[in-house]
């Protein structure tokens, strides 16, 4: 192993280390996804040089096919990164129908805190002589040339093909042969490893990545996308999107970018865009009511209410199903009626805890209807799925197959088959949801998508032969910052997610900060000082293990762990180091007491979820709630905790709810709240999350009433969650970003 000096480049207010791969600003990381910020590199070292779309799609996606809308959305995002178009200069010019070239001037600077590892290995050649050849790391240099130092200066030289490099700054033909043959070997060594991890891991669910002429095409690349649907022929996909807390139905042609808003903005929530199977008319779920619209855009009509998700319809047209949600019966069923919403009949149903999820498909012979369910003889909910006849309500399970969850699918044209977004039972609770081709009837299963994306809903073509999902991808990071300064906020630990779901973080009383990540591929509770330092992983799979709370007293850290295999949650003790280990009761969200005696945590007993409490030594659990409310939050005195909360059972939000700490009816409301909260230390206030566009910052609820306060001003980035810490002098929080688009899936069979 040697060391040399390593280079940043320093461009503006900018700064791009290329040890730690991460772009500076002012001395303020920010935020990159890794793609970005390899499109970013490499145009950041071939300054002033076009550099062609080609190179740049070859050169940050490597053996992978990838349309150049994927390349022109990384740019995008650059773009507004770097502040593009607000009277700041431009930093990435775009080249008509060449490229790309980045226009500022560049100076490369020693980073002398980096290291450059050099690896060598032995191979064994003609009949066991051995020869030693070293992987050396490989640099891409500025446009004009390579950088060397002279005297402690750097400029740049002319590469020519002596130094290895051709006239383009590439790397010769015959070395750069060596160079990815030796990379070849070893991703095909690292594949066989990994797939013989998969198997190992699998319980007979297939893993194999898809076939080579999977193409992944971007359709979007705004970020904003909620939902989509492609219509039956797939000439027209139809989505949703959000802008400035407004989501707008749009409609756009596949073969052309030509987009058309034929919804105006409002103050709601869009949900299951599907279109009829003539392609005529567009249903769309808007606050839990099916609605009815030309796809052309025109007069809107209302169907019917209580649908959770996209509708399905039968191959005639005339009929078509949904999963109804209905919390005042504590059920979930399917629900089959005319297309004008006549006729409604119920075909199946669970009792909660047992739960339908997601949305239903019609079988192609139009005799059944396939919804995924809880598994009734497996314990802890583990997710299969089912059909119903619609003559006679009879139901079959489809496979044997396991899974943690399934919120769309959809059946191939040909009965032989299933698509389905879904994560298996094996993976972390954290985990990106895949798309998933299941065959039928053998139940072989296998993933279309494998990537670190997320994945939840899909639409299918008439056909079965072109697909579209909306791809999710979330850089999750843990910061602090005061609440002085909010605005000079800190990252201290990086790439903490990729992370699906917002957890909780905490601080314990010696002012160390508790949090979850699956940064080691797996959802663990860690601990780290408030600088970062001294990181320590304190759980360990096979479960997934989230929401940790820290005791005031500094004995125990409680959390959530999940069983990858069952989805059973229950609520767990340890020691503050990670000993002692100890099972308290079933549930989710737990929060302690203030005197360090009480865990205050949500479950469902009885149909709907309810705050409860045991004690933190274990025994008999108290309950505190009788309608639905989550995620408690209990006050620094301990006399109140507050929780999300349902006034009646109907299908509005939860709003906040403040309630005493024995239980009982809440004794203040704040309508405006729909995130969970953590108290000001002082107690005199509540601190909630509010996501605009999304953007994400800090606002404070005095209890005493009076007008909002901001805490931050961030102008990027989503904020998960968020803890003081106990001196109220600093905030921990878990902010990253977030972007969903549209991709078009096609030749996945």
């Amino acid at each position: 192993m040697s060391q040399q000096p390593t280079l940043c480049y320093e461009f503006g207010p900018f700064r791009l280390d290329t040890a730690q791969r991460i772009l500076l600003r002012d001395g303020q990381h920010i935020s990159l996804t890794p793609k970005a910020y390899e499109t970013l590199f490499a145009l950041v070292e071939n300054s002033g040089r076009i550099m062609d779309k080609e190179y740049l799609l070859n050169r940050v996606w490597p053996d992978t096919f990838i349309e150049e809308m994927t390349l022109a959305k990384n740019i995008s995002t650059l773009r507004k990164v770097l502040a593009e178009g607000n009277g700041i200069r431009e930093y990435i010019e775009t080249i008509p129908k060449r490229g790309y070239r980045f226009a500022a001037e560049v100076k490369a600077v020693e980073n002398e805190s980096a290291t450059l590892i050099r690896e060598e290995q032995t191979f064994l050649q003609n009949g066991g002589e051995e020869e030693n050849l070293a992987l050396r790391s490989v640099r891409l240099l500025p446009a004009a040339g390579t950088v060397q130092a002279n005297n402690g200066q750097y400029h740049r030289s002319i590469p020519t093909e002596k130094s290895g490099e051709n006239a383009n700054g590439l790397l010769h033909p015959k070395r750069a042969f060596v160079l990815g043959g030796t990379v070849v070997i070893l991703v095909i060594i690292g594949i066989i490893f990994g797939s013989r991890q998969r198997q190992n891991q699998s319980n007979n669910l297939s893993t194999q990545t898809p076939p080579q002429t999977v193409k992944l095409h971007p359709l979007t690349n705004s970020g904003n996308i909620t939902t989509a649907a492609i219509s039956p022929d797939g000439k027209y996909v139809a989505y949703a999107r959000l802008d400035s807390g407004q989501q707008s139905l749009w409609l756009r042609q596949t073969a052309i970018a030509s987009h058309v808003q034929i919804a105006p903005p409002v103050q709601a929530s869009y949900s299951g865009l599907t279109f009829t199977p003539d392609g005529n008319y567009l249903y769309y779920v808007k606050d839990a009511a099916l609605y009815q619209m030309p796809v052309l855009g025109g007069t809107t009509k209302k169907l019917i209410a209580k649908v959770a998700g996209a509708v399905t319809f039968s191959p005639n047209g005339q009929q078509l199903a949904f999963v109804r949600d209905d919390q005042n019966q504590g059920e979930t069923a399917i629900i089959k009626v005319n297309t004008d919403g006549s006729g409604e009949q119920k075909l199946a149903q669970r009792q909660r805890p047992s739960l339908i999820f997601g949305s239903a498909a019609w079988t192609p012979d139009g005799g059944s209807i396939t919804f995924s369910a809880t598994n009734a003889d497996a314990s802890g909910g583990q997710v299969s799925l089912f059909s119903v006849r619609i003559a006679d309500g009879t139901e079959t399970e489809l496979t044997s197959q396991r899974w943690r969850h399934i919120p769309s699918l959809a059946w191939l044209a040909d009965a032989s088959g299933l698509i389905l977004t879904a994560r298996d039972r094996d993976s972390a609770a954290g985990s990106p949801y895949q798309v998933w081709h299941l065959a039928y009837p053998s139940g072989e299963a296998r993933r279309i998508t494998n990537d670190l994306q997320g994945y939840r809903s899909l639409s299918l073509t008439a056909d079965a032969q072109t697909l579209i999902t909306v791809q999710e991808n979330r850089l999750i990071n843990l910061w602090t910052t005061t609440p002085e300064d909010p605005a000079r906020a800190q990252q201290i630990v990086a790439k903490i997610g990729p992370d699906h779901e917002p957890h909780n973080i905490g601080w314990t009383s010696d002012g160390k900060i508790v949090y979850t990540s699956s940064a080691n591929g797996n959802e663990d509770i860690w601990l780290t000082e408030s600088d970062g330092s001294n990181l320590k992983q304190i759980t360990m799979a096979p479960h997934s293990d989230d929401n940790p709370a820290a005791s005031p007293d500094g004995r125990y850290i409680v959390f959530r762990s999940q069983d990858h295999r069952s989805g059973a949650s229950a609520i767990w003790r340890m020691d503050s180091d990670g000993g002692n280990l100890k099972q308290l009761i079933g549930g989710n969200w737990p929060d302690c007491s203030s005197d360090g005696q009480w865990v205050f945590y949500t479950t469902n007993q009885s149909g709907i979820s309810t705050v409860w409490k045991i004690a933190m030594e274990g025994g008999t659990p108290i309950q505190l709630t009788t309608k639905h409310s989550v995620r408690p939050a209990v006050s620094p005195d301990g006399k109140m905790f507050a929780c999300l909360y349902k006034k009646d059972l109907g299908d509005g939000p939860a709003v906040l709810a403040i309630i005493p700490a024995e239980g009982g009816e809440p004794i203040q409301y704040f309508e405006h709240i729909l995130t969970p909260v953590r108290w000001t230390p002082d107690g005199r206030a509540v601190t909630y999350i509010d996501t605009r566009e999304g953007v994400s910052n800090l606002w404070s609820q005095p209890l005493a009433g009076g007008p909002l306060r901001p805490l931050t001003s961030f102008q990027s980035e989503t904020i998960f969650s968020f803890a003081w810490s106990r001196d109220g002098n600093r905030l921990a929080l878990v902010r990253g970003l977030v972007s969903k688009d549209i991709v078009l899936i096609s030749n996945f069979r």
